[in-house]
This record gives structure tokens, C-alpha cells and sequence, in this order.
């Protein structure tokens, strides 16, 4: 019956919400949602918050956090009519970011949910963004009200100053976001409001998760508004701020009449929910609890009330559950406040496919419309793994062979998709393939039900696109249609391990199994190095653990070994101007180069303006007039607090980024103009051509009569090469600006050379000159760092700083949330370090502590990795032994050890043979 239902509504566009629940990690999303699954009898109410419906894989249940979206369709039965529910939980944990952006992008409103013990964290500052970005409307859910009864032992009117900074807090951030410069154009200054959270209209839950019980001031206003014959709405905004109510004139004041008159809020709503928790969690008292739920008209069963004095948990459970429950208040503030599909649709089309209204305006309606008759339109915003023999439901009887890996999860935005019916495939980058939909699935948790069609506006499950789609695609009936803008993906992955069979007979079926991961993860890269490793790269340790779980288990189903972390190092330099010179093997091309290091700020500007420099410099690059106009003038505006000479050098002679043309090092060549002013090489005059030095020397490659290439393409090669190979362990270079001081090629009438083409010379003598130089001018490692940020109460934090200090980290921030013990604090974190940090942190702490880890910056190590002891009170004081613990060089012999090059390292091969010179006495 419910199954028919669903359906049903399916053909009601207006009468469907797709929502996705986002928060930071353990602040009770999927104990919400289980909260909301009992509300259609899927799992008894009582087991809400502790079987965690959603989290249907093992280590997601072992773990207790979520690490896949999972979606879910309910019924919110109302007076007037039914409403379909289809709700997503998401993880929280940083990690698994790109699991939140597909559900934010098949959703059409949200609920960000806040522990209010805690906070504003992290986290939910980047689920924040990422809903604004993709034009997603929410709703907000302040949690665990009860923390602050039980927990941190605040009044009723400390509570309301607490929530009161949250929500001023979140609607700081989200005008913030507001005036940024982004694609939303908005026209008047009061739609700007309707992005706040304001408790007064609706769009505020208060909750507790755990004790399932929510409301929000229009359930309050409801009731008080009869007591005291006021108009609902009225009363409904006067419940938040300063507002007070005086029994004797039986007005709402905003001044105080008295000095223990207190706020609305206070007085009516969290006084009454103090003294409920205060009657079950303490004082234990059947009878004054019996008079407080008649005089509120709530009924309690013997057998609740009997659990008082052993399990007070499971009475207060009961009593508000049914008091205020929170199925009623989150779904109703959910189908009164998010917009359904056909009016989210009309306000996003343009943020997620800008292209569509230009190239198929017939198309663009349909979406815009949520058109079910009209053009087929699916967004498929990740794959996800299932095993066929558990989660598909079969009918009785069902004979069809079910033997998918891989399901897309996907979003129909105009059409309707049917079985049996051909569809295009259109990848992000443009290639069109023509297949067949021969299953769709209802998707209800961990459970896949077979339908016949999928209208627009719901979520589904496609079957038989495993081989067809990598990651994400386009389907749609027409093979012109443009793509929907690609998932942007806020964690990058920097964890990389190397993967192997345990027994080499098994390396296809690995290799096919690595396919497949990397069809299911949008945030994971696989590929294989030069040598034939085969690399994953993820985002973190949790990551990497459910990845060779799911490798292992899911997709090859052979045991695998995993390497150690391969952490990305870079290569930079801190002196600058000395020069190396390098001549060509033949000795008829020698070349002087000079290396300084680019200031910070120009080089986090290169950072950011990658994607942008790829479309302007690149080797197939077509850029606008106006791209890189704008560019090049945010480029030059950087340069005024460039040191000389390197300003004049680069506005003058800047001949190339790098690596790829696009990369954060460059090269500059005399010879040529700056690309700043031009993108075309610098034509020569038949004059210049024919001037050069008496001796036959000159900087014109055709004064060689046996060259005939491009000698500046050669010098970017080499210095490519470079840049991808630094000089010492094989890391890419950063920040490094080269300069060709001088390039000096000898005729030479020999046809045959017996050093190989000149070409591969030139390129190679120029990546060895440019190793020379970085070499000359005091080389550094550059590592990755973390930002780590945990919330801890005084008893752990001494604990805290013991561990960070042992891992190489620096705490630069620590904030006492106002009212409570909590402590928010920032450190930075080496990623070569963080390996094992989390356990030992919880260990130290007895699992109080919780850290998240983004990736934050590259910071270069100080240290020299070629020091050695040379003054006179050096020698005296060490002596002429090298250093043992000089940290760039251990990093740079284990790099090295681990890609197969030569070390300085001294083995002791004979540890047990000892002699001595003279005889003991």
C-alpha cells in the first residue's frame, strides 16, 4: 500500500521535497532521520537514534558515522493532502565531502542541522557553502537542546541567549555568502532576508534527536494564541527577541515592566520544557509528572511511566514524543517552507546547466517547468556499489536476472524515463554514447525496488550504466544537449597508496575491481605510475580504509597489500639570481640559467587561477579577450610588491607558466616579449635573422644548419621536465621563477652526431640546467599541511597538546565557547604526520576528541637538508660528524628509497663483529 502511494504522488510534482539532512560529523543527522523513518512504520520509534536505518554498511555501523549518501522516500500524510518526502543523509565527516555534493545536487532544499552544545563548526560551515553554491534552500535544526539541560546545566533564559548567537552566527555566514560575486543576481535588498534563518517565520526547528522530540514557535503560538486571543502569526513573531508579556495589561511590551519578567521564549516555551526534564532526570516524581501532562493534555502509559526511576530516559522519550513530536514538526516545517521541484528547478537551472538556454531553449522550458510530458533531462551525480542477491527487492516469482555492481544515482529534471527506452549519454567532456535503460529502481534506504518509469522530479536508481557512465554524466533524449555543470569537489585527494594482489594470478581481477572503485567515488583517483604501481589517491585515512574494504569485498574480491602513504612533497629554493651553466653533450649548445624564489602571494594567486591559466596559456587554449584581460590585470596588480629584479623580469620577458603551461613556476627568456602582452611568439625580422656574431655564435636556432625545431618549445620542455622532477627526491618544483641568462649555439658542419637528435639534447640540457640552478640557489622541501580542528573541554586539552607537539603540529587557535567548558581549537598539521593521529588522539583522550582534517596549505621546511657543522665553534662543540636529525634529509632518503634512487645513506652490514684494538684488563 505504501509502495502504491508512492508512486502515486511521484506523477505530483508540487507535491514532492527532496531534501538532504547536512551537518558536521556527530551532531545526530542519521539519528534524525531514523526519527523521521518511524513516522511511516518503517522501524518502531524506539529504536529511532540507535539502529541507524541509513548506515546499512558494516563499518559505517562499527564506525557510528556516516560514510554514504543514502536516500529514502516517505509519506507526510496532512489534511488536505499527502506529501512525498524523498530524504537523503549524508555524511558529515570531512572525508567524504564529495558525498554531500551529489546529494546537494539532486536535492531541492535542505536541513542544516546544529549541535547546539557545540556549535558552529567547522563542517557545517562547508556544507553551508556547498548548499549555497548549488542554489539549495534549507531550513535549519537546532539539535541536542537537551546537552544543555543535562549536560552543560544552563537556565532557560542562558539557553535562549546560547541559540539566540547560533542562529545570529549562521546568518552571518550566510550574508557573507549573499554579497560574494557569484551567478545569482538578485534585485531588491529584501530577498536578501529570505536567505536568513529567523525562528519567527518557520524556518528554525528546535530539537532533540535522541529523545525524539522537535517543535518549531508556529506549534507554540498555536496553542497560546487561544489562551490569550491573540492572532497566531502575530504571536508566533513575538516569540523571538525581546519581547515581553505583562498578565495585568495582557499586552506584548518590548521593554521590561519588571525585573523578573523574562522573554516570550523563556517564559512560555523552554520553562516549561526545563521543568519537564527537570521532573523525569532528577527529582524522579510520578505525581508532580502526572499533574504536568494533564494540564498539557498528554497521556503516558503505565508501563512508560513505570521505567521513572530505573530508565527516566525512556519515560521523558515517551512523554515528549507525544507531546511534540518530531516527525509533525520537522516534515511540516519541510512541506511549508522548501520549494518542490518545480519552482527550486526554475531558480537553479541556471547555476547547474548555464549553457542549456542557449543551445536547446526547448529543452531549458521543460526543466524550468519540471515538465513530465517534455524532453527527457537526468543528472546522474554519482554511481553507488550494491550487491544484487540483498538490496533488490524481487516479486514473487520475478524470474529477471539481477546482476548490476553499480547503480546510478540520478536525478530526473524533465521527462519522464521509462524502461526499455534509449537514451544519450553525454560525458563531461562532450562525448555522446546511445544506450539502453533496462532498470530503474525506487531507492528506499539500503533496499532497491524495480519500477516501470521515473517522472521528473524524483530521485532514482538507473541500472545497466556501470560500463556507460565514470562518475558522473548527462542522460538526456536529445545528443546535443549540453552537460550539467560538473560536481565541484571541495576535498582533493593527497593520500596516495600503492595496491597490489597478495597472489600475482589475480591481478586482472584487481585491475577490474580498481575500475570499478573509481567509478563509484567521485573524490578518489586511480591510475598507474611509470613504474606500473597502481596508485589510489584519496582524501584521507577513514577514506582510504572504506576504499581497500570496498576494493577487497565489493569490487575485485581478492585480498590486496597496500604500500605506506605516499605523501606529496614539493621542491622549492630560498636564495636567489646564482647561475648554472650546462652545455650539450655534443658541446654545440650551452646555456645559462638563474633561479629566484615567487613571493607568497603571487604564488597562492597562481593556485587559484589554475583552471583559469589553462584555459589562457594552454597548449589548446582559445581564451576570451575578457578572461584574459581580467587576468593579466590581477596578475600585474600583484606585481607591485614584487622584489627587483625579478618585477622587471617578468613584466618584460615572461615566456612561459609551468608545468603544462599552466603551473605555479615560471621561465623567462630574454628574447622574447612577455606572454603578459602578447600570446604570440615574437616574429623575427629578416635583419635579425641575419645578425649574429662574427664566430658563428647566436641566440637564433636557424644559424644551426642542422636544427630545424622550435628551440623555445625545447627550453619549455626542459623546463617542464624540471618542474615535474625537481633535484632532490623527484618532486615537483613550487615556486620557482627561471631565467635564461644566456643560450650560445656553435655551427658545425658535421651531418652525423653520435649523441642523438639535438633537439632531445637541448630539452635535456635545459631540465638539467634548471635542476642546477635550483641546486645552486639552497633548496627546500615544501610538505602539505593539514588543518586540524577538534573541540575539547579543559580535563583534555593538556593531553591534546602533547599529541600535536609529538606530531610536528602548531595549535594557532583556541576559543572558549561562551557559556559552556568547550574549547574549539585550530592547529596545522604535517600530512606526513597525520597517519595514525586520529587513534592516538582518542586513545590519549578515552575517545573524547574528535579531529577533521581539510587540507590547508603547503608550507616550506626551514631547515637546510645539506647543513653542516662549519665554523670553529661548531666543529668544537659536534664535531665533523653530520647531523642525525636533520628532518628534510630523512624526508628526502626515504622519498628516494621508496622511487628506486641513490642515497647517502651508510649501511651497517656487520653489526656483530666488533674488534678491539687493545686488550682488555
Amino acid at each position: 500500500k505504501k509502495q502504491s502511494e508512492i508512486l502515486e504522488l511521484r506523477s505530483h510534482p508540487e507535491l514532492i521535497r527532496n531534501i538532504s539532512i547536512l551537518a558536521h560529523v556527530d551532531h545526530g543527522k542519521t539519528s534524525l532521520s531514523d526519527s523521521l523513518i518511524s513516522s511511516n512504520q518503517i522501524i518502531s520509534p524506539k529504536l529511532a537514534g540507535k539502529l541507524r536505518y541509513l548506515d546499512s554498511r558494516a563499518d559505517e555501523q562499527a564506525r557510528c558515522i556516516t560514510m554514504k549518501s543514502s536516500s529514502i522516500s516517505l509519506i507526510y500524510p496532512m489534511p488536505e493532502t499527502s506529501y512525498l518526502i524523498n530524504l537523503i543523509d549524508s555524511p558529515g565527516h570531512v572525508d567524504f565531502s564529495s558525498e554531500v555534493a551529489a546529494a546537494l545536487r539532486v536535492c531541492d532544499g535542505g536541513l542544516l542541522l546544529i549541535d547546539v552544545a557545540e556549535g558552529f563548526c567547522a563542517q557545517t560551515y562547508t556544507v553551508l557553502k556547498q548548499s549555497w553554491d548549488e542554489g539549495i534552500r534549507l531550513c535549519l535544526v537546532l539539535n541536542k537542546i537537551d546537552r544543555l539541560i543535562n549536560e552543560l546545566k544552563m537556565t532557560p533564559e542562558d539557553a535562549y541567549k546560547h541559540l539566540n548567537s547560533i542562529v545570529e552566527k549562521v546568518n552571518a555566514v550566510v550574508s557573507g555568502f549573499y554579497y560574494e560575486k557569484r551567478g545569482r543576481v538578485v534585485d531588491d535588498e529584501s530577498d536578501e532576508e529570505s536567505f536568513f534563518f529567523k525562528p519567527e517565520l518557520g524556518n528554525v526547528a528546535f530539537s532533540s534527536a535522541l529523545d525524539r522530540w522537535a517543535f518549531t514557535l508556529r506549534e507554540f503560538a498555536d496553542i497560546y494564541a487561544k489562551k490569550m486571543g491573540f492572532n497566531p502569526k502575530a504571536l508566533c513573531s513575538c516569540f523571538w527577541g525581546e519581547f515581553y508579556y505583562n498578565p495585568k495589561t495582557k499586552k506584548v511590551v518590548k521593554k521590561k515592566f519588571s525585573e523578573k519578567c523574562q522573554p516570550m521564549l523563556v517564559q512560555f516555551v523552554l520553562e516549561p520544557l526545563w521543568r519537564i526534564y527537570d521532573c523525569i532526570m532528577i527529582n524522579k516524581n510520578p505525581e508532580k509528572l502526572t499533574s504536568m501532562l494533564e494540564k498539557i493534555d498528554i497521556a503516558v502509559s503505565q508501563r512508560d511511566m513505570g521505567y521513572l526511576n530505573n530508565e527516566p530516559r525512556t519515560t521523558l522519550q515517551a512523554a515528549m514524543s507525544s507531546w511534540m513530536p518530531i516527525d509533525k514538526a520537522i516534515l511540516s516545517m519541510i512541506v511549508r517552507n522548501l520549494p518542490s521541484p518545480i519552482k527550486a528547478q526554475g531558480e537553479r537551472i541556471k547555476l547547474i546547466a548555464p549553457e542549456l538556454e542557449e543551445k536547446c531553449p526547448e529543452l531549458f522550458a521543460s526543466v524550468s517547468a519540471c515538465d513530465q510530458a517534455g524532453q527527457i533531462s537526468v543528472f546522474v551525480s554519482k554511481m553507488v556499489s550494491i550487491d544484487p542477491s540483498v538490496h533488490i527487492n524481487r516479486k514473487p516469482g520475478e524470474e529477471i536476472d539481477y546482476n548490476e555492481t553499480l547503480i546510478a544515482f540520478s536525478r530526473v529534471f524533465s521527462g519522464t524515463l521509462t524502461r526499455n527506452t534509449p537514451i544519450y549519454v553525454i560525458e563531461n567532456k562532450g562525448d555522446v554514447i546511445e544506450c539502453l535503460i533496462e532498470k530503474l529502481y525506487l531507492l528506499m534506504g539500503q533496499y532497491l525496488i524495480p519500477v516501470d518509469s521515473a517522472p521528473a522530479g524524483t530521485i532514482v536508481g538507473i541500472g545497466s550504466l556501470e560500463h556507460v557512465v565514470f562518475k558522473t554524466g548527462t542522460l538526456s533524449s536529445i545528443p546535443d544537449c549540453p552537460t550539467f555543470t560538473p560536481i565541484p569537489h571541495k576535498a582533493s585527494p593527497i593520500v596516495k597508496v600503492s595496491v597490489q594482489p597478495v597472489n600475482l594470478y589475480d591481478m586482472n581481477r584487481m585491475v577490474q575491481g580498481l575500475q570499478m572503485l573509481d567509478r563509484s567515488d567521485n573524490s578518489i583517483e586511480v591510475y598507474v605510475q611509470d613504474n606500473g604501481e597502481h596508485i589510489i589517491a584519496v582524501c584521507g585515512e577513514v577514506h582510504l580504509q572504506r576504499c581497500i574494504k570496498d576494493l577487497e569485498e565489493s569490487f575485485a574480491k581478492v585480498p590486496v597489500t597496500v604500500s605506506e602513504p605516499l605523501v606529496s612533497f614539493k621542491e622549492t629554493i630560498v636564495l636567489e639570481g646564482k647561475q648554472f651553466t650546462d652545455i650539450t653533450p655534443n658541446k654545440l649548445c650551452s646555456m645559462t640559467v638563474s633561479a629566484y624564489p615567487i613571493p607568497e602571494d603571487i604564488l597562492n594567486f597562481l593556485d587559484e587561477k589554475h583552471e583559469v591559466m589553462k584555459q589562457i596559456f594552454g597548449v589548446f587554449a582559445k581564451p576570451s579577450t575578457e578572461l584574459k584581460s581580467a587576468f593579466i590585470e590581477e596578475f600585474r596588480s600583484l606585481l607591485t610588491t614584487c622584489p627587483q629584479p625579478l618585477k622587471t623580469l617578468i613584466e618584460e620577458h615572461l615566456f612561459s607558466f609551468g608545468p603544462r603551461r599552466a603551473g605555479n613556476n615560471m621561465l623567462i627568456y630574454k628574447e622574447k616579449k612577455s606572454i603578459l602582452e602578447s600570446n604570440e611568439p615574437k616574429e623575427e625580422t629578416k635583419e635579425e635573422s641575419e645578425s649574429g656574431d662574427e664566430n658563428g655564435s647566436s641566440t637564433n636556432a636557424s644559424k644551426f644548419s642542422g636544427c630545424d625545431f622550435d628551440l623555445p618549445n625545447a627550453f619549455i620542455a626542459g623546463f617542464d621536465l624540471a618542474n615535474n622532477s625537481g633535484p632532490l627526491c623527484g618532486e615537483p618544483l613550487r615556486g620557482v621563477c627561471f631565467v635564461i641568462e644566456e643560450v650560445k649555439i656553435s655551427n658545425s658542419e658535421e651531418t652525423k652526431d653520435p649523441y642523438g637528435p639535438f633537439q632531445g639534447q637541448v630539452i635535456c640540457t635545459m631540465r638539467d640546467a634548471c635542476k642546477g640552478a635550483v641546486l645552486a640557489n639552497s633548496p627546500r622541501i615544501v610538505e602539505g599541511m593539514y588543518e586540524c580542528t577538534f573541540q575539547t573541554t579543559q580535563e583534555h586539552i593538556g593531553r591534546l597538546y602533547a599529541v600535536i607537539n609529538r606530531k610536528r603540529g602548531k595549535i594557532v587557535q583556541e576559543i572558549l565557547t561562551e557559556g559552556t567548558d568547550m574549547y574549539v581549537c585550530k592547529a596545522f598539521l604535517p600530512v606526513v604526520e597525520s597517519f595514525g593521529f586520529s587513534d592516538e588522539l582518542r586513545i590519549m583522550t578515552s575517545g573524547a576528541v574528535m579531529p577533521q582534517l581539510t587540507f590547508s596549505h603547503w608550507q616550506t621546511i626551514v631547515e637546510d637538508p645539506f647543513y653542516t657543522h662549519k665554523t670553529q665553534e661548531q666543529l668544537e662543540e659536534f664535531g665533523d660528524q653530520p647531523i642525525l636529525e636533520n628532518l628534510p634529509k630523512s624526508i628526502i632518503n626515504k622519498v628516494r628509497r621508496r622511487k628506486g634512487l641513490a642515497t647517502d645513506e651508510k649501511l651497517v652490514i656487520h653489526a656483530d663483529k666488533q674488534r678491539t684494538l687493545t686488550k682488555m684488563r
